[in-house]
């Protein structure tokens, strides 16, 4: 296993654990605010970010066995982008209408969790210029 591949699982994984834990503290001042009733759906909206960050890792893992294709690893990519939107809205759906949370704590969660993506992606400093090859 090569060290990016080593640096990408590290990011994926403190990536999570920062959505967790804003998921968490968004969950708490709903507790705080509105009680039992605003938990629930601010995890729910945490996790299915959370979900759609495992479908990007998932993907990830994909494109390492599929070697330098790049035509392959082009399609994994959109692939993967379509699936992940896919999936999250089919999972905001089924908590807004099938388990009726309640729609604002259920975006709070969701959107705290995709803070996580901002906060990680200005954090890390960009080490490397990518250029295309000539």
């Amino acid at each position: 296993m090569s060290s990016a591949n080593i640096q990408l699982r590290h990011a994926m994984r403190r990536l999570l654990v920062l959505q967790l834990v804003l998921t968490t503290i968004v969950a708490l001042s709903g507790f705080v605010w509105q009680g039992l009733i605003a938990v629930r759906p601010a995890l729910f909206g945490g996790a299915s970010a959370m979900v759609g960050t495992l479908v990007i890792a998932w993907y990830g893992r994909r494109a390492e066995r599929a070697g330098a294709s790049v035509a392959r690893n082009a399609s994994l990519i959109y692939g993967s982008a379509i699936i992940r939107f896919a999936i999250v809205m089919v999972l905001l759906f089924v908590g807004i209408a099938i388990l009726r949370l309640q729609p604002v704590w259920l975006f709070a969660g969701f959107i705290a969790a995709l803070l996580a993506q901002m906060i990680l992606t200005a954090l890390v400093p960009e080490t490397k210029t990518w250029r295309a090859k000539r």
